[in-house]
């Protein structure tokens, strides 16, 4: 450094100046703009302008400005012009009413807001002799801000500030959980610090995907290339309907699994559990056997005894996760239920693993579940299925220590 520089302070960094919501009772004409903390909303100009200058002191230019006045102006010139004019209102706010009420059917029931640009081209076709019903003008981006704007407004009114929200919870689409133009990211700039819980059945679902994977077993491909070779081809039902016959397995209709549907992997492992030994006569008899990989993975899968010992494995290991998601699916509140549920599930789970002594009259944080607390293989719950089925088909030793790893 050269010695001129020396006595030089260091520049200070600028801070910016944010939006106050008070300045709403002082401003009558103000409010928080959609550009962000930086800016404030004009009502008079319909315009947004700059606050990160001076703040306060941006406010009071604008008020004083040539544009701000002229726009005063013109708007006193027109109430006073609106007293000799004769409105029918009535027809006006029955529009209005039935705009409102459709926004809040919407959010009440929560249904999409692009439904309501559908309803809005079909309502006046619907109701031809309504005046109401041809001026009803509510589509997507008017009912979200109905909802939007003038909840926030009244939650205002009534005194219920932001800061009292701790805590958001929905399903974890981007919609409502993304980086950017979602619920919780709109919520955290009026709250910042409200709590992310995330939807406890998707986590759940996430867990037990993570736990199949950690296996090494392909059990989500297996379900799914048995459903998509079956799809649409009335032939290869047809087909298939004789190996169910000779095998004597129950005629039921194989699901398809869908990952996003809590509910849908336990129901489909057991319906291929259940015509497990049809599903295996039809792929290795197939005449693409050697010629497809699809069925000859499919072909060799259902050959080996060791994926139909996981496969019964997971039967008994899911009914838990199933029940608690189950609990979960009500349309009316459950929030009341989430440590109950939880505790119970992870309990269940715990005793497929350590003894009960090790559970019983325990606080769960306490509980001791390491290496040399958990039972031994022969004691594991596996299912009662499951290890009758091992015992009838004496799988070597190496076989049998892999699958309790």
């Amino acid at each position: 450094m050269d010695g001129s520089e020396e006595g030089i302070p260091a520049k200070k960094s600028k801070k910016s100046c944010k939006y106050l919501e008070k300045w709403d009772s002082e401003f009558t004409f103000l409010k928080k703009s959609r550009m962000g903390q930086s800016h404030a909303f004009c009502k008079i100009c319909s315009c947004d302008f700059s606050v990160s200058h001076g703040g306060r002191n941006d406010v009071s230019q604008h008020e004083k400005s040539t544009k701000h006045k002229r726009w005063l102006e013109a708007q006193k010139h027109a109430q006073t012009m609106s007293a000799f004019v004769t409105r029918n209102t009535t027809e006006a706010d029955q529009v209005i009413n039935a705009e409102v009420k459709m926004a809040m059917l919407c959010a009440k029931n929560n249904v999409s807001f692009t439904f309501c640009d559908d309803f809005n081209k079909c309502v006046a076709e619907m109701f031809p002799d309504s005046a109401i019903a041809r001026k009803y003008s509510a589509g997507k981006t008017k009912s979200m801000q109905l909802i939007k704007e003038k909840l926030s407004e009244a939650l205002r009114k009534r005194g219920i500030p932001w800061e009292n929200l701790i805590a958001f919870n929905s399903d974890n689409a981007s919609v409502m959980k993304g980086r950017h133009n979602s619920v919780i990211s709109g919520l955290k700039t009026s709250q910042p610090h409200v709590q992310d819980l995330g939807c406890i059945c998707h986590l759940a679902q996430l867990a037990t995907g993570c736990a199949i994977k950690a296996a090494q077993v392909p059990v989500e491909d297996i379900l799914v290339g048995i459903y998509t070779h079956f799809d649409k081809s009335a032939k290869r039902c047809e087909i298939y309907k004789e190996f169910v016959d000779f095998t004597d397995s129950d005629h039921l209709k194989l699901l398809r699994y869908c990952s996003t549907r809590w509910l849908s992997l336990l129901t489909c492992v057991q319906r291929v559990l259940n015509q497990w030994d049809a599903l295996q006569a039809y792929f290795n008899s197939h005449e693409e056997v050697e010629r497809s990989a699809k069925i000859h993975d499919l072909a060799s899968h259902l050959r080996d005894p060791v994926m139909k010992i996981y496969f019964m494995f997971l039967t008994a290991a899911l009914k838990p996760l199933s029940d608690f998601n189950i609990a979960f699916q009500s349309e009316g509140v459950q929030i009341h239920r989430l440590e109950e549920e939880m505790c119970r599930l992870i309990r269940r789970i715990l005793g497929y693993l350590i003894p009960a002594r090790a559970i019983v009259g325990i606080p769960l944080r306490e509980v001791e579940y390491g290496q040399g607390h958990q039972l031994a293989d022969e004691e594991l719950f596996i299912g009662a299925d499951t290890k009758a089925f091992m015992k009838s088909v004496e799988l070597p030793m190496s076989t049998e220590k892999k699958i309790f790893q």
